[in-house]
């Protein structure tokens, strides 16, 4: 049997030291002092900033490895988000098109079908900018079945089956539709995944790549850990092997160390079944090809109460090391993104309870924090 790395929801680990910082409320904090370092017991007290006069509401932490203190700030602009055709533009500028309106909506309206094009971009849902006849014009994404150079070419709940390297091409297929232990033509060794296996999760097997079973947590979840041995999976029977997510440390008070989670475990299948819901949802296909895991098309066109359990049970599964016992307050200065899609989370799903808290009333727009959900599955 081998035990495998495995480098689940996210692409780097920083390098922590075996000792983990302490973070809880600071409620002696000095006036306008959000974060105040403690160098005796290592511990960040921290006081999230309120409306006041000085409108400053905004505090920069970001970092909870970086040993520094801040001060409330007012909070910075929007930037404005980057819109492709099918974006709906009532507050800001088309980035690619211009902004009509369409049914009383305002849209960003590309290049139709069979127009002269440059690049994709330009293109309206549905469409991309393909060369026939040494001409490129906006054309028709490939159904399944049909040959692809990447994602991009197919329709927006299909994926390109391709071998990496260039000058390749390959498969349109259904996201999420190949079984486990069939073969597939590339894997993420780094992150195990691939978004067209069920599981999105895969590994190599005698030079051939495979979609895996999703192996889940070898104990108890959330697992409090001192190393990666201590977060080890249960065993992956086809590949003979057992996986190791990251021992990372948290913002509790006591500086706790806890395991990240496993493809199996049901904190990610929740996210996963989410993820499936929205590549078989007729709102996909009203995003641009290259829109089609933003989560700006998701607030756009898929219902309210979906969009926002796909951003909570995303930001939930890449930040579940940093929530595990951490105060309110704690989430709400460092971990911003989670804070405002828990919010908009109860605010819209169709019947909200007590669970998760609580009364995260203050939130910035979601476009701030959720650009897209390439991370993990695209």
């Amino acid at each position: 049997m081998m035990v495998r790395t495995c480098l689940l929801l996210a692409c780097l680990q920083a390098v922590l030291g075996s000792e983990c910082f302490k973070f809880e409320c600071g409620s002696n904090n000095p006036q306008g002092t959000c974060v105040l370092y403690n160098s005796t017991d290592a511990t960040f007290n921290v006081n999230p900033c309120s409306a006041g006069p000085s409108n400053k509401t905004y505090c920069p932490a970001s970092d909870p490895q970086k040993i520094n203190n801040y001060t409330c700030e007012v909070p910075p602009k929007p930037t404005p988000p980057t819109l492709y055709p099918g974006d709906k533009c009532e507050k800001y500028n088309c980035t690619y098109g211009t902004c009509q309106f369409k049914d009383d909506i305002q849209i960003c309206e590309g290049i139709s079908k069979g127009q002269n094009c440059t690049k994709t971009e330009e293109c309206n849902p549905g469409l991309y900018c393909h060369e026939i006849n040494k001409q490129k014009v906006c054309t028709p994404l490939v159904k399944e079945g049909g040959n692809c150079t990447s994602d991009y070419d197919c329709l927006n709940n299909l994926g390109c089956d391709i071998k990496s390297g260039e000058n390749q091409t390959g498969t349109c297929k259904k996201y999420f539709s190949i079984k486990d232990h069939a073969e597939v033509q590339s894997c993420n060794m780094n992150l195990l995944r691939n978004i067209l296996c069920q599981s999105n999760f895969c590994d190599e097997k005698n030079g051939t790549y495979y979609c895996a079973s999703p192996v889940s947590s070898n104990s108890s979840v959330p697992t409090p850990c001192e190393s990666r041995e201590d977060c080890e999976s249960t065993l992956e029977t086809f590949f003979d092997s057992t996986y190791t997510s990251r021992c990372e440390c948290g913002l509790n008070k006591n500086g706790t160390k806890y395991c990240s989670l496993l493809p199996g475990d049901k904190e990610s299948k929740e996210f996963h079944d989410i993820a499936q819901n929205w590549v078989s949802s007729s709102a996909i296909s009203k995003c641009h090809t290259h829109q089609r895991g933003s989560m700006q098309c998701m607030y756009d066109w898929w219902n309210l109460a979906d969009a926002s359990t796909f951003k909570y049970y995303q930001s939930r599964s890449l930040n579940w090391p940093k929530l595990q016992n951490t105060e309110d307050c704690v989430v709400k200065v460092y971990l911003k993104d989670y804070y405002q899609a828990l919010a908009d989370y109860n605010k819209y799903r169709p019947d909200p309870d007590d669970d998760d808290n609580d009364d995260n009333d203050d939130s910035f727009a979601y476009f701030l924090l959720a650009s897209t959900l390439y991370l993990v599955f695209f």
